[in-house]
Formats: C-alpha cells, sequence, structure tokens
C-alpha cells in the first residue's frame, strides 16, 4: 500500500512542474517558461466573445490575468482581479473613463494638433 501511494505522490509531482512546448524545430521549451510556443508563420489566438460572454466566466470571478479578445468592443480585455480591463493598442488617440463621459483626446481630427479635455460630458 505504501509503495502505491509513493507512486501516485512522484507522478503528481512531475505533473506539476512539466513543461509544454509547441513547435515544428523539436526544441525543448524555454527553462523560465510553462508553456513555450515557437513559430515563424502563425501567430497565437486568444479566445474570442462578447462582452456579456465574458462577463459570465466562472460566474463572474475570473482568475486574474485571465485574458481574452471582446467582439463587442473590438478590443482585448484582461481580468486585474477586481476588473475587466480594456488594452489599448497602436496609437492610442483618447484615455476615458468607463462610462466614456471623462476623457482626454488627442488629434481628433486630421492634422489637427490639438488635446481635449472632457469632463463630465463637457
Amino acid at each position: 500500500m505504501k509503495q502505491y501511494l509513493l507512486i501516485i505522490f512522484v507522478f503528481t509531482t512531475a505533473f506539476l512542474h512539466s513543461q509544454v512546448s509547441i513547435n515544428t524545430s523539436g526544441s525543448a521549451p524555454h527553462a523560465s517558461a510553462m508553456l513555450d510556443i515557437t513559430s515563424t508563420t502563425k501567430g497565437v489566438l486568444i479566445p474570442r466573445m462578447t462582452t456579456t460572454e465574458r462577463n459570465a466566466i466562472n460566474g463572474g470571478s475570473p482568475e486574474t490575468s485571465l485574458m481574452i479578445f471582446n467582439t463587442s468592443t473590438n478590443t482585448y480585455n484582461y481580468w486585474n482581479g477586481t476588473a475587466w480591463i480594456s488594452m489599448a493598442a497602436g496609437n492610442i488617440k483618447e484615455l476615458s473613463d468607463a462610462d466614456g463621459n471623462t476623457k482626454v483626446e488627442v488629434e481628433k481630427n486630421v492634422n489637427e494638433d490639438k488635446i481635449r479635455f472632457t469632463t463630465n460630458g463637457y
């Protein structure tokens, strides 16, 4: 009986510390990575869902750092442990609060060279 329990313990320990490498070269994963994906012709496709679907993940309590692509807003979102955060990409032209009524806009129109500050909609 003791031998049987020892074998399960060794298997569980090995499984918890394993790494995964996804590539066509057969190379081992980098020592610092749990998951090492290597390609020169393909990318990683993040799960895509609507805001409603995102909000239903794990009953509204996802794991911190979970990331999705929000098809309702066409932005990447990650869970910071308290709220979903929208990740800005490319040229950031606007910073705004959650309801959009307080914001800073840079060059709203082409070659305008203006910065607009809006507070409570004005």
